[in-house]
């Protein structure tokens, strides 16, 4: 029996969440393990009791943001020296503390891999801000974890290119995947597809961040507005009190593209599969990613999927995709407007996507495999040295 200490403190919005939940999910059915977790208030606010009552122990912690976190390295590792684990796994770090047991930590830190991306920045102060923070996240990825693992090769390489002092043997690959839960949703019988009547809904299930590029779709709307074309309306998925979904909000008043936008606000994990069931397609318009479930997500939901055309997305959508210039509205709005029209475009990328997902990427289960392989492994090296 393993004493895994699950560190889920570091996420608290966007896709790592789903991640977070999903291993969470997989973990506590595991005979192999005694699962101990320690978690966001984000996290815990999405565990229900099933999940509770299979966990040895839980902590919740109440700093998850700013400065804040920095209280965190003394309450971790007081909830550490009660667990005494064999091995510490943070799903997406960096920690705040250092464990004094085995421990390994994913990066999803896409940013950090992109530096030409904060060179589009028109903020100096927010620009500069953002690479004072790299350097303290590199700092702590070091300093704080044994083991690294991520999504993609793409991420692995530009990861050992960005911290040359780390063994790639110290690295491990695993392929994302939509969660459990999302699973379980898209294949209920009342979940009913999307029919073809108009308006042609594109959603865009994205928390909003500069790297996310959402601006540009009010611009592309302004573009397809002026065409005369008005059929096409965007579901976000903000919170519609945030200061970005005001943002964007604000932007299409003033493109006079209201009409086209709209967002269903924070999306609860369990029932995202059904805002994938009730659109046409989606949209991914961002400038970086490590990895992002929206593309297995996609494929699961047979939705033909629109992407920025760069190489966390050309690499493992291939031709399951139709690809855009992330830095172009003009070229958004071409290819929106040819997605719409084209019938046969949009069942080629629904049967491509159904082919890379296959070929691509694994299932929760499969992946929650890999990830048990990986804890494993990490044991059976740090016993034998």
């Amino acid at each position: 029996m393993i004493k895994l200490l699950l560190d889920c403190t570091p996420l608290v919005a966007g896709g790592g969440l789903q991640v977070g939940l999903g291993t969470i999910s997989n973990a506590i059915l595991e005979p192999t393990l005694e699962v101990h977790l320690v978690c966001s208030p984000q996290i815990f606010a999405q565990l229900n009791s099933s999940h509770i009552s299979k966990l040895k122990s839980l902590h919740v912690i109440t700093h998850t943001s700013g400065l804040k976190k920095l209280f965190l390295c003394s309450e971790l590792k007081r909830y550490e020296n009660v667990v005494q684990p064999d091995i510490t796994y943070t799903i997406f770090g960096p920690s705040f503390w250092k464990p004094k047991y085995p421990s390994v930590q994913g990066f999803a830190l896409g940013k950090m891999l992109y530096p030409e991306v904060r060179e589009r920045y028109k903020n100096r102060l927010q620009k500069y801000k953002e690479k004072l923070n790299d350097r303290v996240k590199k700092i702590l990825f070091l300093r704080n974890a044994d083991y690294y693992w991520m999504e993609t090769d793409v991420v692995k390489s530009r990861f050992l290119d960005t911290f040359p002092s780390i063994s790639p043997e110290k690295v491990f690959v695993i392929g994302n995947s939509y969660s459990p839960a999302f699973e379980k949703r898209s294949q209920a019988p009342s979940l009913v597809p999307s029919n073809n009547c108009k308006p042609f809904r594109f959603f865009v299930p994205a928390s909003y961040y500069y790297h996310k590029n959402l601006e540009i779709i009010p611009h592309a709307c302004s573009l397809l507005r002026k065409r005369g074309i008005e059929e096409i309306q965007f579901i976000f998925s903000i919170p519609s009190s945030s200061a970005g979904w005001n943002k964007l909000s604000y932007l299409a008043e003033q493109l006079q593209v209201s009409n086209y936008i709209s967002t269903a606000g924070e999306i609860p994990n369990d029932i995202i599969a059904d805002y994938y069931a009730s659109s046409d397609a989606v949209l991914c318009t961002s400038l970086v990613e490590s990895s992002t479930a929206v593309f297995p997500e996609s494929f699961l939901s047979k939705r033909p999927l629109l992407v920025s055309k760069l190489d966390f997305a050309t690499s493992i959508c291939e031709d399951a995709a139709l690809y855009f210039n992330p830095l172009d509205p003009e070229d958004l709005a071409d290819k929106m407007f040819e997605l719409y029209k084209n019938s046969k475009l949009r069942d080629t990328l629904i049967e491509k996507g159904i082919q890379q997902l296959r070929s691509k990427y694994p299932s929760p289960s499969q992946k929650w495999g890999l990830q048990l392989r990986m804890l494993h492994d990490i044991l059976k090296v740090r016993a034998e040295t």
